[in-house]
């Protein structure tokens, strides 16, 4: 198993009116096309977002565990594609609840969709 030193990286989500949703994650194992660990930490996130998780339950400020497993397919017609697998690892059952609650898979559905369609743009 290959894996790459630890190193700190910042994402910034940005769904849509013109708020930015800064996640600052460590990666934490990685393994070169099988699949990435990291740490994710939302406390730069807005205060309003941080209120809402509250409101739920939650706690903006805990740290999550990202686990991605990528395996590599062929299509029906032959083509290879690759299946991502994301799992979230949340500190509590509440904070969990909370962030489904928010949307948090819908939000990620929708950044992966984007990604693709950036990814098909830069193929042609």
């Amino acid at each position: 198993m290959r894996s790459k030193p630890s190193s700190a990286q910042t994402y910034r989500a940005a769904p849509g009116g013109g708020v930015d949703y800064p996640i600052n994650g460590v990666i934490v194992e990685w393994v070169e096309n099988e699949h990435l660990v990291m740490n994710l930490d939302c406390s730069e996130h807005p205060a309003d977002w941080h209120a809402l998780v509250a409101q739920h339950g939650g706690d903006g400020r805990e740290v999550l565990q990202w686990s991605i497993q990528s395996e590599y397919h062929a299509d029906n017609r032959g083509a290879s594609r690759t299946r991502l697998t994301v799992r979230t690892r949340f500190a509590t059952l509440v904070t969990r609840g909370a962030h489904i609650e928010l949307g948090m898979g819908a939000g990620w559905s929708e950044s992966f969709e984007r990604f693709e369609s950036d990814l098909a743009r830069m193929a042609v």
